[in-house]
């Protein structure tokens, strides 16, 4: 098994990977065994583990710098990646447990940059001029 250290490297290197795209990143906290560190640490239910940003105004905070991502990652040491999009950056969330998949095919999304989710879906990032909002549904 990878240790943490070795792990938050690959954390780091995703990060500042990302960055060098133009990607404005910031840490989440993490989630381990499904269950949430943030809500964990609150004493709180969660129904969205891994998706909580570290800082109030992430928005904002996101950066591509990698001196920044870095000394980010030794603070907050194992945190998810997160990208901030709506800057020139948009990323579209295919849910295969809400339909999603059959309309991605109706849809014929365009080959681009795809991850997987923890859910089992995708999502599918694109470049763009200018700003959008962000939605769901």
């Amino acid at each position: 098994m990878t240790d943490w250290k070795e792990r938050n490297a690959e954390l780091i290197a995703a990060a500042k990977s990302y960055a060098a795209r133009g990607w404005r990143v910031h840490p989440v906290y993490p989630a381990k065994n499904g269950r949430c560190a943030w809500c964990a640490e609150k004493g709180k239910t969660c129904n969205a583990p891994g998706k909580h940003p570290v800082f109030l105004k992430w928005q904002e905070k996101a950066t591509t710098n990698p001196v920044e991502i870095a000394r980010w990652w030794r603070m907050y040491p194992l945190s998810f990646v997160g990208i901030a999009t709506g800057h020139g950056l948009a990323v579209v969330d295919i849910d295969p447990r809400n339909g999603g998949s059959e309309s991605a095919a109706k849809l014929g999304i365009p080959e681009t940059y795809t991850v997987e989710t923890g859910g089992g879906g995708r999502h599918h990032y694109f470049t763009h001029e200018g700003k959008i909002r962000n939605s769901a549904g």
